[in-house]
């Protein structure tokens, strides 16, 4: 089992044969994070020129000085709650590029909760790289030769 999107699920039952489990679950989170950066962009009135979902371990996601996000495979096994943390701390990024006093007044001001929020994040992603490295050592029934 793993969990996606925070619900743990078969992962015999979760995957394809068309494509990679990976693949599959990039697909899943961006079919997630796309629209909710789209939301929470407009909301924060920031524009920002990319998405892109990577298979950082170290992060969960970053802004680029020339405003393109990324996005750590890793937050499939999160809750969306969390993921959503995630989203509005790196469009955040956007306006300022540290962390700075203004850089959390702006990110507390679309999530008020965010420091309990970045704390359930770090606590429950203490797994998340054994979960990649579980996905990547699966092979489905379905994709064996």
């Amino acid at each position: 089992q793993i969990p996606i999107f925070g619900v743990w699920q078969d992962i015999n039952a979760l995957f394809d044969t068309l494509r990679t489990p990976q693949r599959q679950l990039k697909d899943m989170l961006s079919a997630y994070i796309m629209p909710k950066v789209a939301e929470y962009a407009a909301l924060m009135s920031l524009t920002y020129h990319s998405i892109k979902i990577t298979s950082a371990t170290s992060r969960f996601g970053s802004c680029t000085y020339d405003n393109r996000l990324f996005f750590s495979l890793m937050l499939i096994f999160a809750p969306k709650h969390l993921i959503d943390y995630v989203i509005i701390h790196e469009l955040a990024h956007i306006t300022h590029k540290n962390h700075s006093r203004d850089f959390w007044h702006l990110v507390h001001s679309f999530c008020p909760n965010a420091k309990s929020l970045r704390s359930s994040l770090r606590q429950e992603a203490r797994i998340y790289p054994l979960l990649l490295q579980k996905i990547a050592d699966f092979t489905s029934p379905y994709q064996q030769n």
